[in-house]
């Protein structure tokens, strides 16, 4: 953490308090603040601009007014007296507000406050700390998310208003709005009285307070319902894999219970298994489990992936925004793709390979591209909804398992004249010796446009393939055996194994890098045609993807093996300096 980080996490450490079955924290102030002027002008003149925008939809108009007439219902917010209006020696400050929809939930409107809004060159965020990311890490979510066969999903209602703002602060959070909701009267002020939408400080407060609570409550529930808390939120959703149907009710009572001492509240409850929310009350279970029980399926975002529930299986729901065919409407397209555990990283890479042959050719942003690459880009752009037929189990380990023995992870790397890039995999064998292996995180990334020869791309690649080694290993709650790495260039393998030669800077940095994360004894080489990274840096079509067994499920075979059939493998053999390799199946080489 930086120092304003600790400085933050002190101040919210010092002022933070249980109050009504809520967490109080001040907001963290920066080092001699707040200072800020009164700025009622300011936020007069945004709400008549915003009276405008409702009187011209209706319905938005209603659903504004619902938001704030909640607001003063769950006491998120209040109206000021005359007493509280007097002037005294303190910061006062308003804040504009404005309403954001969402493409996904086109039924909610969020009114989120504009405390970036400058007034006579200083706002509120200015004057607020942002403190430190306490956020765990997107990937690792979703990759424990994997891990086991019974999912479970869950978020929290209203995370950021379940905190409350130290009352010596609340004067910094008000606001302008119409009594009972009525634009024919004169506006009067209100103010919020916990963290809101628009602030800078408020998803660490939030997160703080979360993980407050279970700390403070350690010792009354068990170690994995608090290190659920802890290892399985990414703001205010939550992500959970486990084992077996008992273990997932006991999760799910005993992390309700856990978060309702903080004020948090969880709904929005899903899983693969309908069992699990048998004691979970309707109106806090998501839609999406209604349907589980009627047979009609549906497919549900978890942290912006699609989850089908009822298959178990991550999916791709491609809708794309008609964008003119310039470089920055193929950007926008590009961007659009969420894709966070690189699934079709390889259909993306070709995608961005049309990018970076119109900033080689010079082409402006919103300029007509040649004729060619508008050609390839309809192209690509036709093939995306085929994604749809993409299906990636979320379990990790298949159905037919027994109790696991053995987890590995294999890592292959590989470059080209276009890109290069590494996938991961975990193998599984459990003891009758029946493998699984399943692809868990995939990169595929573009050449520079300077000049680099293909082995040191391919010595960059491999070194992107321990440092995919290094997130795994810390983020998967498995018991790893041991790490493998696979490539198909011999000069990065003379280069790793050579202890006596003095590398130029570029080759020994990365040597560096990979002499600390790995050792040499791991690394081996496998031929381009078994190697699934070669898909990584040269791009697939979607319609290659689809069939491609092999970047799915890696080099091995894609169903668990029955006990008499010896699991494929590759052995490194050498003779007269020669490395050879032998690619074994059934015992026959």
């Amino acid at each position: 953490m930086s120092k304003e980080d600790k400085y933050a996490m002190k101040l919210m450490n010092d002022s933070v308090k249980l109050e009504d079955n809520h967490y109080c924290l001040r907001l963290p102030w920066r080092a001699g603040s707040p200072n800020l002027p009164n700025n009622r002008t300011q936020a007069v003149q945004r709400l008549s601009y915003l009276k405008r925008r409702l009187n011209n939809d209706s319905h938005l108009c209603q659903k504004y007014k619902e938001t704030i007439d909640g607001y003063l219902k769950n006491e998120y917010a209040q109206r000021l007296t005359a007493d509280d209006q007097k002037e005294e020696k303190r910061s006062i400050w308003y804040l504009p507000h404005h309403p954001v929809l969402h493409p996904q939930k086109p039924g909610k409107v969020r009114v989120v406050f504009d405390c970036a809004a400058k007034f006579r060159d200083t706002s509120l965020n200015k004057q607020l700390l942002q403190g430190p990311d306490m956020m765990n890490s997107l990937v690792g979510v979703l990759l424990r998310f994997r891990q086991e066969a019974i999912a479970i999903v869950a978020d929290v209602e209203a995370m950021f208003h379940q905190v409350r703002v130290d009352p010596r602060d609340i004067d910094c959070l008000r606001f302008v709005w119409w009594p009972d909701g009525d634009m024919t009267r004169e506006p009067v002020d209100f103010q919020m009285l916990v963290h809101l939408f628009g602030a800078t400080s408020s998803p660490c407060c939030a997160s703080f307070s979360l993980r407050r609570t279970a700390d403070d409550n350690c010792h009354a529930f068990s170690e994995d319902t608090v290190a659920t808390v802890r290892r399985n939120f990414y703001v205010d959703d939550c992500l959970k894999s486990v084992a077996t149907l008992q273990e997932a009710k006991q999760l799910v009572q005993e992390i309700r219970a856990l978060l309702q001492r903080g004020g948090f509240h969880l709904r929005k409850w899903l899983s693969n298994d309908e069992r699990v929310l048998d004691d979970v009350p309707t109106s806090d279970s998501a839609k999406s489990s209604f349907s589980l029980k009627d047979d009609t399926g549906q497919v549900e975002r978890v942290l912006g992936v699609s989850w089908n529930c009822r298959t178990d299986t991550f999916q791709f729901d491609v809708k794309i925004k008609e964008k003119p065919i310039t470089r920055r409407g193929i950007l926008s397209v590009v961007s659009s793709l969420f894709d966070p555990l690189g699934f079709v990283a390889s259909v993306v890479l070709q995608a961005r390979m049309l990018l970076q042959d119109l900033c080689r050719q010079g082409v402006g942003w919103d300029e007509e591209v040649p004729e060619d690459i508008a050609t390839a880009w309809r192209r690509w752009i036709s093939e995306l909804p085929e994604l749809s037929s993409v299906q990636i189990p979320r379990c990790l380990k298949a159905s037919q398992l027994g109790r696991i023995k053995v987890c590995e992870l294999h890592h292959f790397a590989d470059a080209s004249s276009h890109g290069y890039g590494t996938v991961s995999y975990l193998r599984v064998e459990d003891v009758n010796r029946c493998v699984c292996c399943t692809l868990l995180l995939a990169k595929a990334r573009l050449d520079p446009l300077k000049v680099i020869s293909i082995p040191r791309l391919e010595l960059t690649a491999a070194t992107l393939a321990v440092k995919m080694d290094q997130v795994l290993t810390r983020e998967l709650d498995l018991k790893i055996e041991k790490s493998t790495f696979w490539t198909d260039s011999t000069s990065v393998l003379r280069c790793i194994n050579n202890t006596t030669k003095r590398f130029p800077v570029f080759v020994a940095n990365r040597l560096t890098k990979i002499d600390e994360r790995s050792d040499a004894s791991q690394w081996k080489h496998a031929p381009t045609a078994l190697n699934p990274a070669d898909d990584a840096s040269r791009g697939l079509r979607v319609a290659a993807l689809v069939k491609c067994e092999r970047w799915f499920a890696g080099p091995w075979p894609t169903s668990p093996l029955t006990p008499d059939v010896l699991p494929e493998e590759f052995v490194l053999k050498e003779r007269k300096g020669v490395q050879f390799i032998l690619f074994l199946r059934n015992s026959t080489a």
